[in-house]
């Protein structure tokens, strides 16, 4: 993985789409699940307490093998657990979180992004860019997660705008790491 130097990698874990799996992705007709910055981790641990449970085996597997290996000795927490369906208009700008949070102390303190891909993304890819100039256009796949490092504040995501009623929508699950 390039986390560290690259500050994005992506891949496809058994571990983490087997847990994963057992999410129906009917979830998604909540209309909570549209907007993940208004969304709160109390809303999935009381209106979806199994998904809940479901990320609490997640985000050690993905602190295992995927971020401690990439910054040794450093203190891993996680920060916000989301699902999230679809596109907004922040999140077809370019931005990054901590930098253009407006506030939200949710995405202020997580500076490592985990994005799982609960459906192929033919439309409306996730783009990555580093000091102004695009480094990646990723058309995740059913399964396939993202971790995007935003440590540094020149790193900046967002989402091409796509035709919602001609494409599907992206079903994401999203977990905020602080590596400090």
């Amino acid at each position: 993985m390039e986390l560290a130097r690259n500050k994005y990698s992506f891949g496809i874990d058994k571990d983490i789409k087997d847990i994963f799996n057992h999410i129906d992705t009917g979830i998604f007709k909540d209309k909570k699940l549209h907007d993940d910055y208004n969304l709160t981790d109390s809303y999935l641990k009381e209106t979806y307490p199994t998904v809940y449970a479901l990320f609490q085996n997640v985000w050690p597997i993905v602190i295992e093998k995927y971020i401690q290996p990439e910054f040794p000795g450093k203190d891993i927490t996680v920060k916000h657990f989301r699902l999230v369906q679809g596109q907004t208009d922040g999140n077809t700008e370019w931005h990054n979180d901590i930098r253009d949070s407006d506030g939200n102390k949710t995405y202020q303190e997580s500076n490592l992004i985990f994005l799982y891909y609960f459906n192929t993304v033919h439309q409306g890819p996730l783009c990555l860019r580093r000091d102004g100039e695009l480094v990646s256009k990723i058309y995740p796949l059913e399964g396939s997660f993202v971790i995007i490092n935003e440590q540094d504040k020149n790193i900046e995501h967002k989402i091409e705008r796509y035709n919602e009623m001609k494409y599907p929508n992206r079903y994401v699950a999203r977990i905020g790491f602080w590596v400090c």
